[in-house]
């Protein structure tokens, strides 16, 4: 990552779909919402681009052990933090905060990838679909983290 928003450049990104150039002849602008100038485009996909996405997603097969997720959860969060002032200016140029509060989200991704590597070896944090809960009858009162 450059920081070619600083330097008022346009950044081009590529659609990421497996066994896909990425290339599509549509694309959204990205505007910053205080300049209203293009900071960037990324392709528009299509409704196959998505139902693809979906498919391969839910095909997947996660090969790599909690302990090998763990670190490239941790190793993220370190690439991030080391290029913070980097993912600062994207954040300024895609979402008009200020240099101050882009700063602030570039360091808390950091937080939030460290956190999650650390607990990603935890038999605890496996991710379980709630589709198949069901309730025998309906709460007659709004639930909370709490109930």
């Amino acid at each position: 990552m450059d920081s070619a928003a600083l330097k008022n450049e346009v950044i081009h990104e590529k659609l990421r779909l497996v066994g896909d150039s990425g290339v599509r002849d549509e694309r959204i602008e990205v505007m910053n919402p205080y300049t209203n100038k293009v900071v960037g485009t990324v392709p528009k996909a299509s409704v196959a681009d998505v139902k693809k996405a979906f498919k391969t997603a839910a095909e997947y097969k996660p090969t790599l052990t909690r302990h090998e997720r763990a670190e490239i959860l941790k190793k993220t969060g370190e690439i991030l933090y080391s290029r913070r002032e980097q993912v600062s200016d994207l954040i300024t140029a895609e979402c008009g905060l200020s240099k101050k509060d882009s700063m602030y989200e570039a360091g808390r991704s950091n937080s939030v990838f460290n956190l999650c590597g650390r607990s990603a070896p935890s038999r605890r944090s496996t991710i379980r679909s709630t589709r198949s809960r069901t309730r025998s009858r309906p709460r007659s009162r709004p639930t909370t983290a709490w109930s």
